[in-house]
């Protein structure tokens, strides 16, 4: 539910409480320049009652409020209001407008999880990844096709990652030798008996573990060095796909890659030319080849 909803739910807030939501609905855009304190005094209310209200809202306090907010207000200057993520298409929508749509979905719900990244744990993730040398991913179903798209990019650049996609293999390719292992681990819901095997085995081995998941309320983000929770209201159960989720996991990994890229950039960019090259190459001797076959078998 986005914070407009329950701004709108005034039956749980008290008198002054209301009077802070009043403000908020009607001058949206003023309060987010507005300090706590400023707006305490323009509300006839006080820092601790706003502070109160946003935790009554879901939210840490009245910064994290703010963030969340603008996000939010932001998709409703672009949209006119907020799509229903679970149910982006209704029945009678025209099918000329279903580009429309997806375009302003992809831009909610990307605004959505950039105002909620913590930028410096990115930064640390990229920084353990770029000085790992034996990286595993892990992932199932539509969160393994993500992550395999994220390994073939970063193994342009030379880095030890791998990903197995067989059922008890994932871990066949671990070097002995490796003094500085990560796990990291892709997964939606987190919450399934595959994913927790995946934690605890490396947590066994001493392995630090990066989870990415849209499920705050999973018990193995504690158990991790580092977890991202993706913010983008989608429902597990019904749903028409999964495009916020995907569109959000795409869109974090993607940052992630990039942090790892500007870690070494000139011999990165190097390397993605010499990998680019070798493909064209290979698929020009693969065509001589299939073409001199035939040329034989023609004789």
């Amino acid at each position: 539910m986005s914070l407009f909803q329950k701004l709108k739910e005034s039956q749980k807030f008290t008198h002054n409480e209301q009077a802070v939501m009043d403000f908020i609905l009607n001058n949206p855009q003023e309060v987010i320049n507005l300090s706590v304190d400023e707006l305490a005094k323009v509300t006839y209310t006080s820092p601790s009652c706003i502070v109160r209200l946003t935790k009554k809202l879901g939210v840490k306090g009245y910064s994290d409020f703010k963030i969340k907010f603008a996000s939010e207000l932001n998709s409703l200057i672009l949209n006119e209001k907020r799509i229903e993520i679970n149910m982006p298409f209704e029945q009678n929508i025209k099918e000329e407008d279903i580009p429309k749509r997806f375009y302003q979905m992809y831009h909610q719900v990307i605004d959505d999880v950039y105002h909620s990244l913590d930028i410096q744990q990115l930064k640390n993730i990229a920084h353990l990844l770029y000085h790992s040398d034996a990286i595993t991913v892990y992932g199932v179903g539509s969160s393994l096709l993500i992550a395999q798209d994220f390994v073939m990019k970063c193994q342009k650049l030379r880095l030890p990652i791998y990903c197995n996609t067989q059922i008890g293999f994932e871990n066949v390719h671990r070097f002995k030798t490796s003094k500085n292992p990560i796990a990291f681990i892709i997964s939606n819901n987190a919450t399934s008996t595959r994913v927790k095997n995946w934690v605890f085995e490396n947590i066994h081995l001493n392995i630090p573990v990066i989870l990415v998941t849209s499920n705050e309320n999973s018990p193995l983000i504690k158990l991790c060095k580092y977890a991202v929770i993706l913010k983008h209201g989608e429902n597990n159960i019904i749903k028409q796909g999964a495009f916020a989720s995907k569109i959000s996991m795409t869109f974090l990994l993607d940052n992630i890659y990039m942090l790892i890229f500007m870690k070494d950039y000139e011999n990165n960019i190097h390397y993605i030319y010499h990998f680019e090259n070798s493909v064209i190459k290979d698929r020009q001797n693969r065509r001589q080849y299939e073409y001199n076959h035939q040329k034989d078998h023609h004789k």
